[in-house]
């Protein structure tokens, strides 16, 4: 007998027998590999899809990209520089109180030449009635130069606000916005006035023969 099998020690090599004597058969190798699912140790360049209304036990879950790092907004070198001379300049208080002082005035000038406008027919009428000629009838144009003419009023003046008030923040000087305003608001009002007159040729007729 070989020295590695002593007495007493089975042969781990030779198979083991059943009590009746019949020899066992080996047992088959234990397969470590875990479980698989569909499509996978499938041969290359097979899939596999499941029939409709039929959904796999464990799908794949979804993977989503991770959200991209904010990145902090940093100003452009002109707005810094901007911000830098706006800093280093005078507050200009007289400035400020006077161009605030002015738009009030601006606002009540607009409000009246609202009511002038709207009022254009009623004064035309007068005048009618002074110089002693036939009722006024205003022309179909009146009505839309009295709209025209309202809305230029309180456009020129929210303009000059909003301008003076960027000109104050910016610490440049704005008392000319106001002032500025005011003689194109007078402007528009003497230009709408000067159309409702012309399409009056029988009062211009009547105040030109009384001038001469």
């Amino acid at each position: 007998m070989p020295e590695e099998h002593a007495a007493g020690t089975p042969d781990e090599s030779a198979p083991r027998s059943t009590p009746e004597g019949v020899p066992a058969p080996p047992s088959a190798p234990r397969d470590e590999r875990p479980r698989p699912r569909y499509g996978e140790y499938a041969p290359e360049g097979w899939t596999w899809t499941p029939p409709p209304g039929e959904t796999t036990s464990d799908p794949a879950p979804q993977m989503t990209a991770p959200p991209a790092p904010r990145v902090p907004h940093t100003p452009s070198p002109h707005a810094v520089a901007a911000a830098s001379a706006r800093e280093h300049r005078p507050a200009r208080p007289a400035d400020r109180a006077v161009t605030i002082l002015l738009l009030v005035i601006g606002v009540l000038g607009a409000w009246l030449s609202v009511g002038v406008l709207q009022a254009l027919p009623q004064s035309l009428q007068l005048l009618h009635t002074q110089e002693g000629i036939d009722p006024y009838t205003p022309g179909p144009e009146i009505p839309g130069l009295i709209l025209i003419g309202s809305i230029l009023q309180v456009v020129i003046w929210v303009v000059a606000a909003v301008g003076s008030v960027a000109l104050i923040r910016a610490r440049r000087p704005s008392f000319w916005l106001p002032l500025a305003a005011g003689v194109l608001a007078a402007v528009a009002l003497f230009v709408c006035t000067a159309i409702a007159l012309s399409g009056d040729p029988s009062l211009i007729d009547q105040l030109t023969a009384t001038r001469t």
